[in-house]
């Protein structure tokens, strides 16, 4: 990385990680969450559910809550929209897979993008980089 992708990739890593251990934690001896109850198990929903589809119409439906709730909830909680949440999300589980090896369009398609178009997009904006920077290179 240089310094402004470490900074940019830091910044958004740490938000993640923070936002799920802050948000997610139970209260000890009670089934109570330390914020919103409804956020911590949609969070949980999202950690179960990542390799498929996600987005705010499909989580609202799940959780019997209206779309318009958890977009202006879920950010209020964490500082983070849904949508930018889930595809952050996504991009780092998937990053992961192409620095193993994995052909990017399989760690792609595994994660449910329709679109190549658009998950490079979103992994361009993230990681200030292109997919195949990230590939692990075949040993000498």
């Amino acid at each position: 990385f240089t310094k402004d992708e470490f900074t940019l990739y830091l910044k958004d890593t740490l938000n993640l990680i923070v936002a799920h251990l802050k948000y997610s934690i139970k209260e000890e001896n009670s089934t109570r969450f330390l914020a919103n109850e409804t956020i911590a198990r949609i969070l949980d929903y999202i950690d179960d559910n990542i390799t498929k589809p996600l987005d705010a119409d499909i989580i609202a439906k799940e959780f019997f809550i209206s779309k318009s709730w958890l977009s202006h909830n879920f950010p209020k909680y964490l500082n983070i929209s849904l949508k930018k949440y889930i595809n952050q999300k996504k991009l780092i589980h998937i990053e992961r897979l192409i620095a193993t090896g994995l052909p990017i369009t399989k760690a792609v398609e595994s994660f449910s993008y329709d679109n190549y178009t658009t998950f490079f997009r979103q992994y361009k904006q993230y990681t200030n980089k292109k997919p195949r920077d990230n590939k692990k290179s075949p040993p000498h």
